[in-house]
């Protein structure tokens, strides 16, 4: 190593004085630099390395110069002084080719002593060169090195597809694998090549064999090689059951083609790995059933031992199998014990074969576990054969159908219950006692003998049906059936005595609730009517005898239920009452019989009676009544249908069931009812006055009240108008209550005025039944305001009325004023009702419904023409000039009334009448001289009544008055604010002329608004300004006073309108009109605030004030100016100053980071040669394992390639074995074809004779055979459709999926492809260290025995 060192140092020095010599102003510069005080710079050296590399130097000199600090790395290492970090500047450094050179033209040792020193990046990118150079020793050299082949993936896929195995080999010893796609991609081009050592290497390295949906597998079974697929199978990464699938579905298809050896062995190896997915389910549906009918015995057992198929498939293949007659095939499927169902579906389907093979299947069958249920299909059929051949005599058949019934029955133990006892049924159909006897001994069920039995009965050879009867009647029977049996004998034959006892063994009379005596009745025999009534006969049974009893004619009837009436219960004798008394025509005697024997008349709450009563009979009635007692209840409904159905018992001929109903017990209220219809019936009849007072006696006569629902009797005859009723009824306990409400509706009944007077003397009348003449009914007016509402023009009832003792001075609640206050929008006292006396209630009527006469009548007979109402104050005069009637006015002032009364507005009689603009009643109210200035002038102005006007003015009223009541407005004010001018614009304006001509003022302010300004604010503001404008505001439009003011701002009328600030609708043609009449425009704040941008019309004082504060504004801002330029001066001067002091700054950093880096390359010399001791030590451990790798592969391959010859021979052997038997076989299955299809042609041409023999006696038979293969046929077709549907279903959706698929694999696989190199890569490393740890137990173990050997 010395001498190296010197060599090296010799070349170092001699390219110093070449560079001295050459280049003094790069040697000057060296020498100044900051690696002056080092012998030679890393770029000297690495100049020096570069030329020993070139020519291909001594390795020692190569480790010398490396020691010296030449970087195989870098020709210029990336500067990063302050000045660069503080610039953001970073320049890479400049890589080094001295690796790629070394790789290209060195020696294995020189690469690996420079490798040593190489980083990651570097060793990764001379691999390529290195595999292209083709130097193992150096491709080893970088692996050991660290170098990582994940990259080359094109490299590696080239080595494979070339078979190169030992590169293959030296990229999968190093510290990294390729990457894990490349590595699961080769295993495809290794099964295209046939390399099993390159598949080992791959599969022991981690490839994944279900990469790529397992192309490789897929490979390995197209080009039919067992080993192979057996080395795929055996990786440490298994196979997915999806890959598994993939390879069932190509090998599917080569399934019947040569050399089905090998791809039985095939397919067993992927079945046993546990393939699953569509492509195995296939080949276990459709494909099991095309290799049984291809006869593939071996392949089927191979199929069977590894996979089930589903049960309709499996059921698939039996009948295929069973179909083709081969026994072989059978007896195959059956090693492997099929369901239940398939069972029961093979065994169907063994009748259909040749009979000669039928008895074999059968037993293979039965042998299997087809019994119980699954034969119990096939035991019909074999009857049903069994029976036609009996019918056709053809004896041969009959022994065979009746071995193979034998060995069904008993051997196959086949339920004899099946289909409700079929085949039961079906012998005993046929007569057939020997073969039903057979089967009765394997004791069928109750149901299925029951099912035979109704057969049975349908016999028409009479000692058969008694045989056949007494058979199936000798064991526990259904009840329902033998009762089914009795009542068709009774029915069809009800003199078979001998039949019909037999069937009494088993079936119970009670069958269907005693059906059996209906049919006894109607075909009566005396005879089995006894057999019958022998038995336990139940309830129910006894209501159907007798039901039918009574429908019989009435001569046999009483025979019959005579027969039955010591039988019966209660309920029996109340049902047959119930129906003997619902006949259209009753039969009484029978009746009276069944009353006799218990029979209640009140069951079912009284039906009877209530029947009887409906109908109105009056004997059945009166029998009833006799056994029933007193029933409240019962008659009370009974009277009360009467009473719902119609008014014919309103007659003499029924007054004695009337009298029936109550003295047997009809309550008082039903009875009140019946008093309520008999008045309002009879009521005004004068032919039927004594019908009523006969029936209402009656009623008197069990004491029903009169007074009952308040009278109701007497307030009908009242309404209705009958004089003699009326006094009738109030004469029968009548009370003042009931004359009271009677009194009320003769009233509102509106009779004519002669007969109301002569029903209200009859009422003033009475002695004890006086009505109360001022008692008021709930929710109703006293009777003399129903009166005065019904006959308002009546004087003399209004005198009868005071005259039978009714006051004047009773009060009603009304509504007597709504009116609310305009001004504030709120209700005024009074809103609600009010009580008021008959004088108001009569004034407050609308129109002329109460006459004056009327009312002059109600002031004579003393009515208070002064009465004040407690919430609005209102006055009868307030009330009479309110609805305009002059001549009751006349008549209340005359009465007395006060003119000057005010209701609760402050509103006297004359404000009303000026609303209204009556100058009549205005006239005369002024005759009473009542006080002025009360608002009236408002209302009268306000309407424009001109005469009104002029009444009031003359009378004393000022037109400036500011009425409270009008919001402190004048008249005119009134006027402007809310008026509408009305159509007839004539009066307007004399009404306006009239308030001029009396001075009244337009600029007189209400809330700081003259009268134009309440004109705008009017809802009709355009109208009512307009004749304004016209009459008089022309004068006063622009005058100073005429401003209003809002918070700092006066406006003028059209700026008013202008700014929107008006109540009323604002419009151009508004602001037009005023313009029209010269109206200026004045828009300005006061004084002392800022005038608006839009100020318009300002005063002089006002302006001079403006000019003197903007001159004011103009020097401050002035001001403002000169104090933020100096500001700006500071802020420049202090931005220049912390300028300065963050240069000198950073010279100072600058300075620090000079220091700092002679420091670090100080540091950095030490570290290199620290780095080159651990190097050289690393650089031996390598070599020592890289020799034991190698031995340690050595072995292992030897040992595999042992494995690999040994099996092949073995399935050699297997496979030529295998074959020879398929050979063999084959040959016996053809013999057997031929033989079997020279017998179907002999049994066909016999058939064939033998049917030409018995055509016409076998017709049925050859129906029935050919209707069973038709719809066997049709069924095989149908599930061969559907079959093909899903197929083509399946296809078409995988093919979608598979195009879906693909383009979201291909995504997966590039995100993926990252994820599986780092895992890989993981893997590889994780079991080369385990490989390692391996290697040194090895070493440990061999290591005793070397020494021995040594020794």
């Amino acid at each position: 190593m010395e001498n190296e060192t010197k060599q090296a140092t010799r070349l170092l020095q001699a390219q110093r004085a070449l560079d001295r010599d050459g280049q003094v102003l790069s040697w000057f510069r060296h020498r100044f630099s900051s690696q002056a005080g080092t012998e030679f710079t890393y770029r000297e050296v690495n100049r020096v390395l570069a030329e020993v590399i070139e020519s291909d130097g001594s390795a020692g000199v190569v480790r010398a110069l490396l020691a010296l600090g030449a970087d195989v790395n870098f020709v210029r290492r990336r500067n990063s002084n302050t000045w660069n970090k503080f610039t953001q500047r970073n320049h890479p450094g400049e890589r080094s080719n001295v690796l790629l050179r070394a790789t290209l033209r060195c020696r294995p040792e020189t690469v690996e002593i420079i490798a040593a020193y190489a980083d990651q990046e570097n060793l990764d990118s001379v691999l390529h060169h290195a595999i292209v150079r083709g130097n193992l020793a150096v491709l080893r050299a970088l692996l050991n090195h660290g170098a990582s082949p994940v990259q080359l993936h094109d490299d590696f896929q080239n080595a494979v597809f070339h078979d190169k195995v030992e590169l293959i080999s030296a990229l999968l010893s190093g510290h990294h694998l390729p990457c894990l796609a490349c590595r699961s991609t080769s295993l495809r081009l290794a099964v295209e090549n046939r390399s099993l050592r390159v598949l080992r290497l791959l599969l022991d390295h981690w490839a994944d064999v279900n990469y790529g949906d397992a192309i490789a597998l897929v490979k390995a079974v197209e080009i039919s090689r067992p080993d192979i697929v057996a080395t795929l199978l055996s990786g440490p990464v298994r196979p997915s059951p999806r890959s598994l699938d993939a390879a069932v579905g190509t090998l599917r298809n080569f399934i019947g083609e040569k050399g089905s050896a090998v791809n039985c062995t095939l397919l067993e190896l992927c079945l046993a790995a546990g393939a699953s997915g569509p492509e195995t389910t296939r080949l276990m549906t459709d494909g099991l059933v095309q290799v049984v009918r291809r006869g593939q015995i071996h392949l089927l057992g191979t199929m069977l031992r590894h996979k089930r198929p589903p049960s309709q498939y499996e059921a698939a293949a039996l009948i295929e199998a069973i179909r083709s007659e081969q026994l072989d095939v059978v007896a195959k499927l059956l090693e492997f014990k099929p369901s239940p169902a398939s069972l029961t579906i093979a065994v169907a389907q063994t009748l259909n074969i040749t009979p000669k093979l039928r008895y074999e299947v059968v037993r293979l069958l039965i042998d299997a576990g087809a019994q119980g249920p699954c034969v119990a299909e096939a035991l019909v059929k074999i009857v049903h054969c069994l029976v036609a051949n009996l019918k056709r005599g053809d004896k041969r058949s009959i022994e065979r159908d009746k071995n193979l019934f034998h060995l069904v029955l008993h051997d196959g133990k086949a339920d004899v219950d099946f289909g409700n006892g079929e085949a039961l049924q079906i012998a005993v159909r046929s007569s057939c006692v020997e073969v039903a006897e057979k089967i009765v001994a394997k004791e069928p069920s109750p149901d299925s003998l029951g099912a035979a039995l109704s057969w049975a009965m349908d016999t028409p050879d009479p000692q058969k049906r008694q045989m056949l009867v007494a058979m199936l009647l000798r064991r526990e029977i259904n009840a329902d059936a033998a009762g089914k049996a009795l009542v068709s004998v009774l029915k069809e034959d009800p003199g078979n005595t001998g039949l019909i006892e037999l069937l009494l063994t088993r079936a119970s009379v009670n069958y269907n609730n005693g059906e059996v005596f209906a049919y006894a009745v109607r075909n009566f025999r005396l005879e089995s009517f006894h057999l019958l009534l022998s038995q336990g006969m139940g309830y129910k049974a006894l209501f159907t005898a007798l039901l039918e009893a009574l429908k019989a004619p009435r001569p046999d009837r009483a025979i019959l239920c005579g027969e039955l009436l010591s039988r019966l219960q209660l309920d029996h004798l109340n049902t047959a009452l119930k129906h003997v008394v619902l006949e259209e025509k009753v039969d009484l005697p029978l009746a009276k019989m069944l009353l006799d024997s218990g029979a209640e008349s009140t069951h079912e709450d009284g039906v009877c009676i209530k029947h009887a009563a409906a109908n109105l009979d009056r004997n059945l009635l009166s029998l009833l009544s006799e056994y029933s007692g007193r029933s409240e209840s019962i008659y009370t409904q009974a009277f009360a249908a009467i009473i719902n159905r119609s008014k014919q018992w309103i007659a003499f001929e029924h007054v004695d069931v009337v009298d029936i109903m109550l003295r047997s017990g009809a309550s008082n209220q039903i009875a009140s009812r019946a008093m309520v219809e008999i008045v309002d019936h009879l009521v005004c009849r004068k032919s039927q006055q004594d019908l009523a007072k006969t029936l209402l006696g009656k009623l008197f006569a069990v004491n029903v009240d009169v007074n009952s629902g308040n009278g109701k009797v007497i307030s009908i005859a009242a309404s209705r108008g009958d004089p003699r009723l009326l006094s009738y009824l109030l004469a029968n306990g009548a009370t003042s209550s009931s004359a009271t409400l009677a009194l009320t509706a003769a009233i509102m009944a509106h009779h004519g005025e002669a007969l109301l007077l002569e029903m209200i003397e009859i009422f003033a009348t009475q002695r004890c039944a006086i009505p109360d003449f001022n008692r008021s009914l709930p929710g109703m007016p006293p009777p003399v305001l129903l009166c005065l509402k019904s006959y308002g023009e009546s004087v003399a009832i209004l005198d009868s009325l005071v005259k039978a003792g009714c006051h004047l001075g009773a009060t009603v609640p009304m509504q007597v004023c709504s009116e609310k206050i305009e001004d504030e929008g709120v209700e005024a006292f009074g809103s609600g009702p009010e009580s008021v006396p008959v004088l108001m209630w009569a004034l407050l009527q609308e129109g002329e419904l109460i006459s004056s006469a009327v009312v002059g009548a109600l002031l004579r007979h003393g009515a208070d023409v002064s009465f004040t109402t407690s919430q609005s104050r209102t006055t009868p005069l307030l009330l009479a000039v309110k609805s305009g009637r002059r001549e009751l006015v006349q008549l209340l002032i005359e009465a007395g009334a006060k003119v000057s009364a005010k209701d609760a507005f402050g509103h006297s009689a004359l404000f009303y009448a000026s609303r209204a603009g009556d100058a009549d009643i205005i006239s005369l109210l002024l005759k009473s001289r009542p006080i002025v200035n009360d608002g009236s002038l408002h209302e009268a102005s306000r309407g424009f009544h001109v005469e009104a006007m002029k009444l009031l003015l003359e009378a004393g009223h000022d037109p400036n008055y500011r009425s409270s009541k009008h919001g402190g407005r004048t008249a005119l004010g009134e006027v402007a604010f809310k008026a509408t001018v009305p159509h007839d614009i004539a009066t307007a304006e004399e009404a306006l002329d009239l308030l001029s001509s009396v001075d009244a003022s337009p600029l007189l302010k209400v809330h700081g608004k003259t009268v134009i300004f309440l004109a705008l604010d009017n809802q009709n503001n355009e109208a009512i300004t307009r004749i304004l404008l016209d009459r008089m505001l022309y004068k006063t439009l622009n005058s100073h006073e005429n401003t209003y003011q809002q918070g700092i701002y006066h406006y003028s009328p059209t700026m008013y309108i202008i700014k929107s600030i008006l109540l009323g609708p604002a419009s151009q043609a508004l602001l037009h009109l005023l313009k029209d009449h010269g109206g200026e425009d004045r828009f300005y704040a006061t004084m002392e605030e800022a005038q608006p941008p839009d100020a318009v019309g300002l005063p002089e004082e006002i302006r001079e004030y403006e000019r003197h504060r903007r001159a004011r504004e103009r020097q401050n801002r002035l001001l403002e100016e000169e104090h933020a330029t100096a500001l700006r001066l500071e802020r420049e001067k202090a931005h220049a100053a912390l300028q300065l002091r963050d240069d000198e700054h950073t010279l100072g950093l600058r300075h620090s980071d000079e220091l700092s880096q002679q420091k670090r390359r100080h540091r950095g010399l030490d570290h290199q040669q620290s780095i080159q001791m651990r190097a050289e030590a690393h650089h031996t451990a390598a070599e020592i394992r890289t020799s034991e790798a190698n031995v340690t592969s050595g072995i292992r391959w030897q040992r595999h390639n042992d494995d690999m010859a040994m099996l092949t021979q073995r399935r050699d052997a297997d496979s030529s074995h295998r074959h020879r038997a398929h050979l063999q076989g084959l040959d016996e299955r053809r013999d057997r074809a031929r033989l079997a299809g020279e017998q179907r042609a002999l049994r066909h041409a016999q058939s064939l004779a033998q049917l030409r023999d018995v055509q016409r006696q076998g017709q049925q038979l050859e129906f029935e055979k050919v209707k069973m293969a038709q719809e066997y046929e049709h069924r095989w077709r149908k599930e061969q459709l559907q079959r093909g549907r899903r197929e083509e279903a399946e296809k078409m959706a995988a093919e979608r999926e598979g195009r879906r698929r693909v383009g979201a694999r291909e995504k997966h696989e590039m995100k993926m492809t990252e994820l599986r190199t780092q895992r890989g890569n993981i893997i590889g490393q994780v079991n080369l260290e385990e490989l390692r740890r391996w290697q040194a137990s090895q070493r440990g173990v061999m290591a005793g025995p070397e020494r021995k050997l040594l020794a």
